[in-house]
């Protein structure tokens, strides 16, 4: 007897196989475009750091509210990957939105500035995400972060 073809168990291993490669395929290129979406989002709260920290040197406590601070309501602070930024006690969290990847739309990352405890004249410094706050400091406001930590920058893990 002479057979001719593939049986369908070898035909359902490659496919198997094919599957397996593409699903390895797809978070590899996936992973960079992320990053570089969330660096993007954070570039609002970069530029609102000075404000809070001359606040907070001024009045002796961090703003709680974006009007607190007089900078536009969080629905008015929105670019290509954020749909807004709320400022609530000195931390700001910035919603991903517009045109991020799926995988991040509407999830969350924390800018959260940190204090030497009881040394309200020393510097202010600021952390992201899942950073941790450096040895005798502390984070000041909640951490609300909800993006998976696989697309935080490095200097936010």
């Amino acid at each position: 007897m002479n057979i001719k073809g593939f049986s369908l168990i070898e035909l359902m291993v490659v496919l198997l196989i094919v599957a397996i490669l593409a699903a390895m395929a797809i978070p590899v290129n996936i992973l960079p475009k992320g990053r570089k979406q969330v660096l993007h989002a954070l570039e609002i709260p970069e530029s609102y750091k000075s404000a809070v920290t001359a606040y907070y040197r001024i009045r002796g406590k961090f703003p709680d509210s974006n009007e607190d601070l007089g900078i536009p309501l969080p629905d008015k602070l929105i670019s290509t990957a954020v749909v807004r930024m709320t400022l609530e006690k000195g931390a700001m969290h910035v919603e991903m939105g517009n045109k991020v990847l799926e995988v991040l739309n509407g999830k969350i990352i924390s800018v959260q500035p940190v204090v030497v405890t009881d040394s309200p004249n020393s510097p202010i410094d600021w952390v992201c995400a899942f950073a941790a706050a450096p040895e005798g400091m502390e984070k000041v406001g909640e951490n609300r972060t909800t993006i998976g930590p696989k697309f935080a920058p490095s200097v936010c893990r």
